[in-house]
């Protein structure tokens, strides 16, 4: 029979007082804890600032020792005076960049867009519209992030066909 209040007192101890006990813990403690955190942090960030102004001058120092020095202001370059005839260059109007015509591409402004912008305008597409953006991704820059999306949903708009 004494076995009975024994596991009453244990369980009452570990439903209510450890709880509070944890509780009072926390809030003694919580100052000497929010201090050593910001210790850490201090130590950390100043360890990193470290590493990054030695990373940075090694940097600086590697660059200038491989690039050479560049003359002065004051100092100018010979002129050199030829006999012979310099051909001529007629300026030619810009060539409007390749890239799919608004009028028949799905996206507008495709080729200014970023991936991510891309992605998120492909579930508006339909089919044929997602094999239109394929085919030219695959032939442009190829990047996988938009043309792993485009395949995707392709599976997707399959399988919810079939």
């Amino acid at each position: 029979m004494s076995n009975k209040p024994d596991a009453i007192d244990e369980l009452v101890d570990l439903v209510v007082h450890v709880p509070i006990g944890i509780m009072l813990a926390v809030r003694d403690q919580l100052p000497a804890l929010a201090e050593r955190g910001r210790k850490h942090a201090q130590q950390q960030t100043q360890l990193a600032r470290m590493f990054g102004k030695f990373a940075v001058d090694r940097g600086i120092r590697y660059v200038r020792s491989r690039v050479p020095s560049s003359p002065s202001p004051t100092k100018t370059a010979p002129t050199v005076v030829s006999d012979v005839a310099q051909p001529t260059t007629t300026k030619t109007p810009p060539v409007k960049a390749m890239g799919p015509s608004s009028a028949s591409f799905p996206i507008d402004g495709y080729d200014q867009l970023t991936a991510p912008a891309v992605i998120a305008q492909l579930p508006m597409l339909t089919a044929d519209a997602l094999r239109t953006v394929e085919a030219h991704e695959r032939a442009g820059r190829g990047r996988r992030t938009i043309l792993g999306k485009v395949s995707q949903l392709l599976d997707s708009q399959q399988s919810a066909a079939s």
